[in-house]
């Protein structure tokens, strides 16, 4: 899991995700842990790739089960992905096809975590974002 394997155009993440052995996911608790540490390295060694931090983020926050107990590290990966997407906002040679659609899962996911935890007007707010993002015209990937 080095830089090295990123620059051939393999990304380091699916190491955390699938047991090299048998090529199966992880389940359960291993999964959960496995996940924790790929954000971390993500956002350790790829900050700024914001397609790879933007897809650890969403993983991270599909292992988290929806109770109190969860509820503070959701706020704080809704608040990082929100973070990415002021960003991306506001630096026009960021914005590609690939990162839009990421961006569109990203607000789909915020808003279904403040639905799971009773936000429903924020909850909305987000998903109406994502439905407004993925409605867009196809981008020219020539350009």
């Amino acid at each position: 899991m080095s830089r090295d394997a990123h620059e051939r155009g393999e990304y380091p993440v699916v190491f955390f995700r699938t047991c090299p052995s048998c090529k199966q996911n992880y389940q359960d608790d291993l999964e959960s842990m496995l996940v924790k540490a790929e954000l971390e390295f993500v956002e350790r060694e790829y900050k700024n790739n914001h397609l790879l931090y933007i897809d650890a983020l969403k993983e991270r926050k599909d292992t988290l089960d929806f109770d109190e107990q969860y509820r503070p590290e959701g706020e704080v990966i809704c608040a990082k992905m929100l973070s990415i997407i002021k960003e991306v906002d506001n630096d026009h040679s960021l914005q590609h096809y690939e990162l839009t659609l990421s961006i569109a899962m990203a607000q789909q996911f915020m808003g279904e975590f403040h639905d799971q935890v009773g936000a429903y007007s924020r909850s909305n707010e987000y998903l109406e974002k994502a439905k407004k993002i993925s409605n867009w015209p196809k981008i020219d990937m020539k350009c």
